[in-house]
């Protein structure tokens, strides 16, 4: 297998006392790559997150920040239905990021083979590149577009799942779950089912999981299949996650979408800022 080119893209706010590490352990992903590059969305952030990423830029080559200030530029349609005031603003704040690295990567890097869009939190602690060296090894190039994270515990990002009944197969979804998954778990009225209920643990030895929507704090992407494709949280008149929007568009072009149960990253213990 000849070596890929892949960009790196990630969000970022209020992360001083981590994300010097974690650009580290990500920008080694140079050494697989024939090329490489990395683009880090950070905004409003009011501890040294801004300086430590443009130190970071100054010392490493193919990196680039894109600051931002979303302060009175995020706001919501007033025919949508407001959930709970936590799942407002965030998702919009990261539709608005994410799309910005889109475009940057449309504008720039549409030559690259790879995008790998990541939660630049705990997800990166223990991230090594080999992992996903071999992970481009093993699976072959045609048989997917978007390959997502497992997690080392319980799978934690129940909020990007959707497991629709066209995508639905008894004997493999079956074996994890008990349902398709429809809906947005966290729109439900009982959590204990719908969430902590469908945050099972995925073993690692498990086949590539056929999904609507994951994420799981990691996603790896053809570019190929994401041009023209962009985030949106606002869906169906309500706000969900970003991602199922974005992965809905890359489906209705044909693309698959699978959690990649030996992309093992560490668990989610805090949301991405943004």
């Amino acid at each position: 297998m000849t070596q890929p080119k892949i960009i790196v893209c990630g969000c970022t706010k209020n992360s001083s006392s981590y994300i010097q590490s974690h650009l580290e352990k990500l920008y080694l992903l140079k050494s697989i790559c024939s090329d490489f590059h990395m683009v880090i969305f950070e905004n409003d952030s009011t501890d040294k997150t801004k300086k430590i990423l443009e130190e970071f830029q100054s010392k490493h080559k193919n990196t680039r920040m894109i600051f931002d200030t979303l302060k009175d530029k995020i706001k919501i349609s007033s025919n949508v239905t407001k959930p709970y005031s936590r799942f407002v603003k965030k998702p919009l704040n990261l539709t608005y990021a994410r799309n910005a690295l889109l475009h940057y990567v449309e504008t720039n890097y549409s030559h690259f083979d790879y995008m790998i869009m990541v939660d630049l939190d705990s997800v990166v602690k223990n991230f090594k590149p080999t992992l996903v060296q071999q992970i481009l090894q093993k699976y072959d190039n045609s048989s997917w577009d978007v390959l997502t994270a497992n997690s080392d515990t319980k799978y934690y990002d129940i909020w990007a799942l959707r497991i629709y009944h066209d995508v639905w197969d008894q004997k493999l979804h079956g074996k994890l779950w008990k349902e398709p998954i429809d809906y947005d778990c966290w729109m439900m009225k009982y959590t204990k089912k719908y969430v902590h209920g469908n945050q099972i643990n995925i073993p690692i030895d498990s086949p590539l999981i056929p999904v609507t929507s994951a994420f799981g704090g990691l996603g790896l992407y053809k570019i190929s299949s994401i041009i023209g494709c962009r985030y949106n949280a606002e869906f169906d008149n309500s706000i969900t996650c970003e991602h199922v929007h974005f992965h809905d568009q890359i489906i209705k072009k044909g693309g698959k979408i699978f959690i990649c149960p030996d992309l093992v990253v560490r668990s989610q213990c805090r949301g991405v800022g943004i």
